[in-house]
C-alpha cells in the first residue's frame, strides 16, 4: 500500500500518501456488506451513511472495521474516486505526503443524505456535501467519469434524460 493512516486537518484520521501515485493507478478495494438504505429522513442518513458509499439508491456499501475506506475524508476537489466494483482509483498524481480524498457528493444517491458545513478548505469549496442528486447538472456531467455507473444511471432517471447519456 502506498498509504499510511494520520491525523487530518480536515477530519479526524485521513489516509495519506507514502509513495507517488500515478493517475488511474489502483489504491484499494473496499471490503464490506450491503445493506438496505432504510434512511427516510436528513437525520437518518445522516447515521445510515457513516463510513459508507451507496451502490443505487437502495443499497449501501458499508465497510469493514480494518478498510481504508473508513480513513476517506472528502475534498470537494479530491484526487481519487470509485467504480461500481468498490476499487479506488488515483483522479490525478497523488504526491507523499498529500492527503487522499474523495467528493462524498460523487458516492451518495440517497435525497435524504447531506452535511452542512464542509472543511476541505479548498479553492473550489462548495460548503455543502451532499447526495449526487443535490449537485447542479452541469457540474455532475462535468465528473462523469468519476461517478460510479449505479449512480450515473439514477441521476439519468431522476433528470428524466436516457441512460445511454451517462454511460461513459
Amino acid at each position: 500500500m502506498k498509504f499510511k493512516i494520520s491525523k487530518s486537518k480536515i477530519e479526524g484520521k485521513g489516509l495519506f500518501c507514502t509513495e507517488p501515485i500515478k493517475a488511474g493507478e489502483l489504491l484499494f478495494t473496499s471490503k464490506g456488506l450491503r445493506t438496505l438504505n432504510k434512511s427516510t429522513t436528513i437525520e437518518d442518513a445522516q447515521i445510515t451513511h457513516k463510513h459508507s458509499i451507496s451502490i443505487d439508491e437502495k443499497t449501501i456499501h458499508c465497510p469493514l472495521p480494518d478498510d481504508p475506506l473508513r480513513f476517506l475524508n472528502h475534498s470537494c476537489d479530491c484526487n481519487c474516486y470509485v467504480d461500481h466494483e468498490h476499487k479506488f482509483y488515483a483522479k490525478r498524481a497523488i504526491q507523499p505526503g498529500e492527503e487522499i480524498t474523495i467528493d462524498y457528493s460523487f458516492v451518495d444517491a440517497d435525497i435524504y443524505w447531506r452535511m452542512i458545513g464542509c472543511r476541505c478548505n479548498n479553492k473550489k469549496c462548495r460548503g455543502l456535501i451532499s447526495s449526487s442528486l443535490l449537485l447542479s447538472r452541469d457540474f455532475f456531467e462535468k465528473n462523469l467519469p468519476y461517478i460510479p455507473k449505479k449512480i450515473r444511471r439514477f441521476n439519468a432517471k431522476f433528470y428524466g434524460i436516457p441512460f445511454t447519456k451517462y454511460d461513459c
